[in-house]
């Protein structure tokens, strides 16, 4: 069993979606990580306060891309920015 989970990380398609993957996170620019990270803050605040049956719900959010962005936010020693609900809610 071991050698079959091996074996599958010499996929030459595994190995190239990785490169990219690493390619992508360094081409974003540190506006598009904050703007990304505060969206999907968003999204986490809103559904707590309201719930999914509101009107207000607009999706899921994606708390792997969040914990992610934080991640470069840190790295990169920027600020965490504060996700405020806006005022007409």
């Amino acid at each position: 069993m071991k050698q079959q989970d091996q074996d599958r990380y010499k996929r030459p398609d595994l190995i190239e979606r990785h490169e990219r993957f690493k390619q992508r996170r360094q081409s974003l620019s540190d506006q598009d990580v904050t703007n990304c990270y505060t969206r999907e803050g968003l999204k986490l605040k809103l559904l707590n306060r309201f719930g999914r049956q509101s009107k207000h719900f607009r999706g899921y959010p994606n708390t792997l891309l969040m914990n992610y962005y934080r991640q470069l936010l840190e790295q990169r020693n920027l600020p965490l920015p504060s996700v405020f609900l806006p005022e007409d809610q």
